[in-house]
């Protein structure tokens, strides 16, 4: 019997670590100039229609995933909003940066969570990063801006679920 447990929980972190966001490989960005980009950030998966989109957008440093520090800071209703919300941020420096966010759906400006710690808003990072028991790290939901125009498609989680996407016609 001991035999099987062992097995089986062998066989979940297996599982579980296939669901870990790999580390990006990302050009360097020693020569990025000081040009700047319109950063566009599709959010897909918006089940419903009331609260707002907390989001920062922001280099890597002390307080990710959340707010604090971030440079790029949106707090955006999300009424009216069919299943997608669209959030443009102009003049973003070229670098590395990550996105982290939550439907904050009763508005109350703070991601409620369980009594074991997980969400209970919908949330999201760049690059669906997801992490192993914990947050993602900056790491794993970093991007490039290395362009004028930046479009960062993600898609809302509640829990450790993928919001589905609604189709596109």
């Amino acid at each position: 019997m001991n035999m099987i447990r062992i097995m089986s929980m062998i066989l979940a972190c297996l599982c579980l670590s296939a669901c870990v966001t790999p580390v990006p490989v990302l050009p360097s960005i020693e020569n990025l100039g000081n040009d700047t980009s319109l950063l566009v950030v599709l959010i897909h998966g918006l089940e419903e229609d009331e609260g707002q989109i907390s989001m920062t957008c922001r280099t890597n440093g002390p307080g990710w995933p959340s707010g604090e520090g971030g440079e790029y800071v949106r707090v955006v209703p999300v009424a009216g909003h069919d299943g997608t919300i669209r959030i443009a941020i102009d003049d973003v420096p070229f670098g590395v940066y990550a996105i982290s966010l939550f439907h904050d759906v009763n508005a109350d400006n703070d991601m409620n969570r369980n009594a074991v710690g997980l969400p209970l808003e919908p949330w999201g990072m760049s690059n669906n990063a997801m992490g192993l028991m914990s947050a993602p790290t900056f790491e794993q939901a970093s991007f490039l801006i290395n362009s004028p125009e930046t479009l960062i498609e993600l898609d809302l989680r509640r829990g450790i679920i993928l919001q589905p996407r609604a189709p596109v016609l």
